[in-house]
């Protein structure tokens, strides 16, 4: 007999994440099984719990994606809880502000602070929140496909027109809001998409562009280059970098440090470590991020049951 990759408790946990994810994503069954990358047929299987019944009606790979899209995993102590820091907070105001207002904002700031994590967990719980992951999708067709799968839209038809009917269908949503994430990794051409994007959604759809110092590299060179549409694409987010934690060639870098202790310290705690624990981890990783304390909790957790068992 074939074994399977999961159990039926575990493929419950699965349907149970991505119907979360459908009820909070405020699309209809089709548009959301677009943007996630699946058929409506899944969605609906998942809903009424015909899978049960009918194991082929989803098989193994499918569950395995499914299961990335959830975020489950088997193994609870590799899961991480979100630390309410000072960062998460802040780009969860932001993004709450642009949704609501559709407005437009960019963030420039240090990798490791836990930019990508917070527009993840807002994208999850917020209706009508279109996540692109610059870095997956760098030239301009790419963008366009990306852009398109977010909104929903099956691609048929030239991508051009798929791009056309996204930006429409963007246009019926109520107060939407697009995360550009990694954004300095788009190529030069595709940056200048945001610019349509801008002027087709303006006053319609919230934008959020965040970055690193790339990001901000991009813009400054493009700026300093006269490159077509820098300028203007610059003047539509502010002409605000929109940094959030201590700039180290503003300040100091202990004043960077000391923030991102107290940061780190706030995952640990979240993570149900006591304090004497936390600032012991702190000191340890001082001068790293937040990718490296949620690494260390993980390797932490997997010792302590190994030094158990």
């Amino acid at each position: 007999m074939k074994k399977e990759i999961f159990t039926i408790e575990e493929k419950q946990q699965i349907a149970d994440g991505i119907l979360k994810l459908y009820r909070n994503s405020g699309m209809k069954g089709r548009k959301f099984a677009a943007s996630i990358g699946f058929g409506e047929s899944d969605i609906s299987n998942l809903n009424t719990g015909a899978w049960r019944k009918n194991s082929n009606l989803i098989g193994d790979q499918k569950w395995l994606r499914l299961a990335h899209k959830s975020d489950f995993t088997k193994d609870v102590n590799l899961k991480i809880e979100t630390g309410h820091t000072a960062a998460f907070d802040y780009i969860t105001e932001q993004l709450r502000v642009c949704q609501t207002a559709s407005t437009y904002s960019l963030m420039c700031d240090d990798a490791g602070i836990g930019k990508t994590y917070a527009c993840e967990q807002y994208r999850k719980e917020n209706p009508y929140v279109l996540y692109i992951d610059c870095s997956l999708c760098p030239k301009p067709t790419q963008f366009k496909r990306a852009f398109s799968a977010a909104a929903g839209i099956t691609p048929v038809g030239s991508i051009d027109e798929v791009f056309e009917v996204a930006i429409l269908s963007v246009k019926q949503m109520l107060r939407p809001l697009l995360i550009l994430d990694e954004a300095g990794d788009l190529n030069d051409n595709a940056f200048k998409l945001i610019k349509r994007l801008y002027n087709d959604l303006e006053d319609i759809c919230g934008i959020s562009m965040f970055g690193a110092g790339g990001l901000k590299h991009k813009i400054e060179r493009g700026i300093g280059c006269k490159k077509v549409g820098f300028e203007e694409l610059f003047s539509r987010f502010g002409r605000d970098y929109g940094r959030f934690t201590p700039d180290p060639s503003r300040t100091s870098r202990a004043d960077f440090e000391e923030y991102m202790r107290k940061e780190m310290e706030t995952v640990l705690l979240a993570n149900g470590f006591n304090r004497q624990a936390a600032a012991v981890t702190c000191r340890k990783m001082q001068g790293r991020d937040l990718r490296a304390v949620k690494r260390a909790i993980k390797a932490i957790r997997m010792n302590e049951m190994q030094t158990t068992n």
